[in-house]
């Protein structure tokens, strides 16, 4: 598979080349991204991998990701991700069902807008 990155503009600026391999289950093994290889060494009883560029990950009932190295993942009740800590910065969601009404950062926040066919905007931190 081949992603393609391009700046505000529209202009390609490069792209990514990913292989997947699989088990005889039909279960991720390794990806390779131009030409970098990162395997996945193991599964639990539900399927869920166990590990991935080096780090543990763990889960919380059943498929929700809780932990990825030091990194760490919050659920409501409803199974939809309220909050997340990745090197060390927390991000806190306010929603509303799945959808993101607005994220905060530190002491910065984001605002999204929607309309029938999705997100149409976001304000940051009041503009």
């Amino acid at each position: 598979m081949t992603s393609y990155n391009y700046t505000t503009g529209n202009s390609l600026t490069g792209g990514v080349t990913r292989t997947y391999a699989y088990d005889s289950n039909k279960r991720l093994t390794s990806v390779t991204e131009n030409g970098v290889t990162q395997s996945i060494s193991g599964y639990d009883a539900l399927g869920n991998p166990s590990s991935y560029k080096g780090k543990t990950l763990t889960w919380t009932r059943g498929r929700m990701l809780a932990s990825c190295g030091s990194d760490s993942y919050l659920y409501d009740m409803d199974g939809v991700r309220q909050e997340k800590t990745v090197n060390g910065v927390t991000h806190a969601y306010y929603t509303d069902g799945t959808k993101i009404l607005a994220e905060k950062v530190g002491d910065k926040v984001f605002e999204y807008y929607y309309d029938a066919q999705g997100v149409i905007g976001f304000k940051y931190d009041g503009n």
